[in-house]
């Protein structure tokens, strides 16, 4: 008890010197709170997008699908009827849904502008309420589009305009339809609003001359692990015509771009974290160094070389502690508010980001996990930092440290 109350002493004795170590470690757990929070937030973002517009849980496709893409790849289309009909039956917890995506063009003043034609079922209810009705409604019935709000201002349309679109199609000809822009909509995935446009299933069946479908999307009402998604992508696919090919969201090539994403977060992370001890040690061997003739002092009026370590480690910790927590609790109000108040990017800051599909939104997601670890990693590198230093000085003689600074 002693200690802790000459510890406290001397933490507001000396307050410039205690702030400044005080803010120097709570901004180093402020910072980190922030990057590791904007982090988890894109990851999630780009996941949750990512399993909604491309993959679902377990994508389905025809085996040929890719290997003639860069062709003509609506010949080898999947059906829906066989999913639906095994999964009523043996799968209640699983659904099946067409999403199809396929390349087309705007035609207008007799020039082809390149976009990307989502498809959805009307009864297809997450995906209609992922998307935000700016302008006009939805979809409802045959020859009506949505389109992306960027590719509208773009080309000038607004809602009610007659818009033709030119496609290939699965017998190799190509095909013009005409239809009624009936809403300009926003995206959750920015970088479809510069090309994306949505029609009904029907309607791109229509299109583009065929009944199957480029993709099915394979959704859990519960959580699966990615073994576990693994797994049952193994079952299913043996239970289908074999010309089916059956894959868990992680091996698709959303996956793939996941863990690149996930890779430079982290190493982003790391860089933060490595630059964040180094403000940590410094500003702990500054104090300390400071704090020589103190110690030498101690020394002489009697303290013991035990209880001169003890009683600097006891002020680290309680002085960084608090830092620590302070830092980390502002960074959770903050990212709390700013997700009341989300910052809004610019298009083309979205666009650059196009493949990892998020949105022209910040979103911040604070995860325990990591805010055990950034204290932790904050916590023991202060303290080993502020015992070393000590250790150092008063294993010196007296005279010596006390000449020293003279």
């Amino acid at each position: 008890m002693l200690f802790i109350t000459i510890a406290l002493r001397n933490i507001f004795r000396s307050k410039s010197r205690s702030l400044f170590a005080f803010f120097s470690v709570a901004v180093v757990a402020f910072i980190l709170t922030m990057v590791t929070s904007v982090a988890e937030g894109l990851v999630g973002e780009s996941i949750a997008n990512s399993r909604l517009f491309i993959s679902g849980d377990i994508q389905v496709e025809h085996q040929d699908y890719e290997r003639y893409f860069r062709f003509n790849p609506l010949g080898y289309l999947v059906s829906e009827e066989p999913i639906a009909e095994l999964f009523a039956q043996k799968y209640p917890d699983l659904e099946v849904s067409a999403r199809d995506q396929q390349p087309s063009f705007l035609y207008q003043n007799e020039t082809l502008y390149p976009l990307m034609i989502f498809s959805y079922s009307p009864n297809d209810t997450p995906w209609i309420e992922a998307i935000q009705i700016l302008e006009g409604h939805f979809p409802s019935s045959s020859k009506e589009i949505a389109m992306g709000y960027d590719l509208a201002n773009t080309y000038q349309l607004k809602v009610g305009d007659r818009v033709m679109l030119l496609t290939q199609t699965a017998d190799g000809g190509s095909n013009a339809v005409s239809y009624t822009l009936s809403a300009i909509v926003n995206f959750p995935s920015a970088s479809y609003n510069a090309n994306g446009l949505i029609m009904q299933n029907s309607d791109l069946a229509y299109l583009l001359r065929t009944q199957g479908h480029t993709h099915l999307q394979i959704t859990s009402r519960t959580a699966l692990s990615q073994k576990e998604l693994a797994s049952l992508a193994k079952e299913l696919e043996s239970q289908l015509p074999a010309e089916y090919l059956l894959r868990s969201w992680h091996d698709t090539d959303a996956g793939s771009l996941l863990r690149i994403q996930h890779f430079m977060i982290g190493l982003m992370t790391s860089i933060f974290f490595i630059l964040g001890s180094g403000v940590i040690i410094n500003t702990a061997i500054m104090s300390l160094l400071e704090r020589t003739t103190e110690i030498g002092l101690l020394r002489a009026f009697g303290f013991s070389t035990r209880q001169v370590r003890s009683l600097f480690l006891l002020e680290s910790v309680i002085l960084h502690t608090v830092a620590i927590i302070s830092g980390i609790l502002l960074a959770v109000i903050l990212s709390w508010l700013l997700n009341l108040f989300p910052i809004h990017l610019d298009t083309e800051a979205t666009k650059a980001y196009s493949s990892y599909n998020i949105s022209g939104v910040i979103r911040f997601a604070v995860k325990w996990d990591n805010l055990w670890r950034i204290a932790l990693i904050a916590f023991t590198i202060s303290t080993i930092v502020s015992y070393i230093p000590t250790r150092m000085i008063t294993r010196l003689r007296i005279s010596t440290i006390l000449r020293t600074q003279v």
